[in-house]
């Protein structure tokens, strides 16, 4: 596992910053998952950071190699944590896990989803420190813990609709009850910036966002893996160079045979004619 979580402390000089959390450390570094590209089995490529905006709440679920990554941004602190300017300190935190460890993932998304990490990530996190804020490892950690959740197959098909509270918790309950599909990419995305062409074209599986009119689920294309695509294109190569192949081969076998010898009685009469010449050369036959 994985953990960061980024927050700040109170006087100016103590700004946002990423932490990454271990049990005997904590030190700045931005999580991976904000610096790279993510691309799935389609071949579409995205970057977290222009999927949300940071200082609103947002949930992003990915699966990419061999590992699930769950970022949850802008949890609100408790009162007294303001910055210097009187402004109610934000919370985000990422987790990494290796995929074995869905159920841990999925225990959490469905808590950001009902809004019970607010106060729970809040808890981890004491004033003070180095950098104006001091993770505590154990209680952060323990958040992972996973609930009692069933593990039914995933629904694959594509949905996205707008982001409030009706949708939310029936993604919830999906969540409790399903598996997550076995694909790469952009899983769940809860945000408050993008389009509904945008989220088709991030080929997420479960999109909410506050762009969105609809009160209700809308069922979306899949785009297609650049897998799949590929085993169709050769399929097809392979049965045209079959095709052409029956075209060349079988016009030959059902045409006649020519026999460019000829029938054993002319070969007879032609013995017979050559022996003569032989036994009567020329100058002779011609006296």
């Amino acid at each position: 596992m994985q953990l960061y979580v980024q927050s700040r402390g109170i006087n100016q000089e103590y700004d946002y910053r990423w932490l990454k959390i271990k049990q005997h450390n904590q030190v700045p570094e931005i999580p991976p998952i904000l610096q790279t590209q993510i691309s799935d089995n389609s071949g579409t490529a995205f970057r977290v950071a222009d999927m949300i905006d940071s200082q609103v709440p947002s949930i992003i679920l990915i699966r990419s190699n061999g590992e699930l990554l769950l970022l949850v941004t802008a949890l609100e602190a408790r009162e007294e944590r303001i910055d210097f300017m009187g402004r109610r300190v934000r919370n985000s935190v990422v987790w990494i896990y290796p995929e074995n460890n869905e159920q841990a993932l999925r225990s959490l998304t469905v808590r950001a989803l009902r809004g019970e990490l607010q106060q729970e990530v809040d808890r981890a996190i004491t004033i003070g420190g180095e950098y104006g804020f001091t993770v505590l490892f154990e209680e952060i950690t323990r958040l992972a813990n996973p609930e009692a959740i069933d593990n039914y197959e995933a629904d694959l098909k594509p949905k996205i609709g707008k982001n409030f509270l009706k949708l939310r918790e029936e993604l919830a309950l999906e969540l409790e009850r399903h598996k997550l599909p076995q694909r790469n990419g952009l899983l769940i995305l809860v945000t408050s910036i993008k389009t509904k062409p945008a989220l088709i074209e991030a080929n997420v599986w479960r999109g909410l966002s506050n762009r969105l009119v609809n009160d209700d689920w809308e069922i979306i294309p899949e785009k297609k893996s650049l897998t799949g695509i590929w085993i169709l294109v050769l399929a097809v190569v392979i049965v045209l160079a079959i095709a052409l192949l029956l075209i060349i081969i079988i016009p030959q076998k059902i045409q006649p045979k020519t026999n460019s010898s000829p029938p054993p009685q002319i070969n007879k009469i032609l013995q017979e004619t050559n022996h003569s010449l032989v036994l009567f050369p020329k100058n002779l036959m011609s006296n």
